[in-house]
């Protein structure tokens, strides 16, 4: 078979083309890519964006990573430093109650503490940090599709960081403010006595700032009950929340980023159309393939190519055996000769040999002359 020309055909995808019609029944020839080329796009733009986020954040998170360095003996010379004077203030307190449980009655104690617990309660419902439940429960590989719910969850964890940020800043900072903390509540608690001892001093106005004092002096106290291993546990399970807040915020930070520059190239890409008309119209004009366009029977291979049976050669043509020569002249023995002459019937001479040219070469014992070859005979 000879190979078929191509000059004059009409344009169509190869077979192992992808936009040739699939088994599906899809047809993407020719496909615009403008229906494509915008996620490529989105796609770039988003690692990008990703990179950025991360690169910025890593130098804040490396910030508060360093924090964890030395922990626990920071907070362990830093308490033991102040263990004094924290019983001190103790006992401050405790005189200063006992003052107190004599100049106020029970029954006005119970009525102002009743109104105390009330007023704290509405006063830390107030203050009470944001709820970041619902963010530490979402799976970055499976988020809302819907963009108004993905840019409420996006502030929300943004307020999430900013929370497990400041807790763990505080719970690393303690150490080092034992000594201020304890010097700062001794200096009211020794105010408050002085102003309960002075005359025509409102016990029950002293009462209720006991009860202030008390209670900040109190989560102090709690928080000094760790030891330095607890103390250092604590902090390494804070970095690890905040950390996974971050890698949250930045996930639904690239989602809403997504979106937004989807949204971008795709209005882009339909104002290119717009100005295409006229070349989109001559395309979909164009016959679509329904089949995949006729193959040679087989590959074209050239002579200077180690091509198995049954091969074209570059002329077309084949021997019997199914090989061609680079004349397609074939012997009666079904081999050619360099020129594509054929010998008589295949056969030999004496000499099992034979010349470029079909001649017989004596046999054993030639000397230069012989049957039908004169001496000094020209070639």
């Amino acid at each position: 078979m000879t190979e078929s020309s191509t000059e004059g055909a009409t344009y169509a995808p190869p077979a192992t083309s992808p936009g040739y019609p699939d088994e599906n029944g899809g047809d993407e020839w020719c496909q615009d890519p403008a229906e494509y080329y915008p996620d490529y796009l989105v796609e770039a733009a988003v690692a990008v964006k990703r990179s950025e986020l991360y690169t910025a954040d890593k130098e804040k998170v490396e910030e508060k990573y360093k924090k964890l360095d030395g922990a626990q003996t920071r907070y362990e010379e830093k308490w033991n430093a102040q263990k004094k004077a924290a019983e001190t203030l103790k006992c401050q307190l405790k005189q200063i109650l006992d003052t107190l449980y004599d100049t106020v009655d029970e029954a006005k104690r119970t009525h102002l503490k009743n109104c105390w617990c009330e007023i704290i309660s509405r006063t830390d419902d107030d203050t009470k940090p944001v709820d970041c439940g619902e963010v530490e429960a979402l799976d970055c590989d499976d988020l809302p599709t819907d963009i108004a719910e993905l840019r409420r969850l996006e502030t929300r964890a943004a307020a999430c960081v900013t929370r497990y940020d400041a807790e763990f800043d505080e719970l690393a900072e303690f150490p080092d403010k034992i000594e201020e903390l304890i010097t700062k509540w001794t200096a009211r608690a020794t105010a408050l006595e002085d102003a309960i001892a002075a005359p025509g001093n409102d016990p029950q106005r002293s009462y209720v700032e006991y009860l202030g004092l008390e209670r900040v002096v109190v989560k102090f106290w709690r928080k000094l009950r760790d030891s330095a291993a607890e103390y250092g546990c604590k902090l390494k399970d804070a970095f690890r929340t905040l950390l996974e807040m971050h890698r949250k915020s930045i996930c639904l930070q690239v989602a809403v980023y997504k979106y937004d520059k989807a949204q971008e190239y795709e209005e882009d890409a339909k104002k290119k159309n717009a100005d295409k008309v006229i070349d989109r119209v001559l395309e979909c004009a164009l016959p679509k393939p329904s089949e995949e366009p006729e193959q040679p029977d087989k590959p074209v291979v050239y002579e200077s190519d180690c091509k198995p049976d049954g091969e074209t050669t570059p002329y077309g043509e084949t021997k019997p055996d199914g090989e061609t020569t680079p004349y397609g002249e074939t012997k009666p023995d079904g081999e050619t000769t360099p020129y594509g002459e054929t010998k008589p019937g295949g056969e030999t001479t004496p000499g099992g040999e034979t010349t470029p040219y079909g001649e017989p070469k004596p046999g054993p014992g030639y000397q230069g002359q012989g049957p039908g070859r004169p001496a000094g005979a020209a070639c």
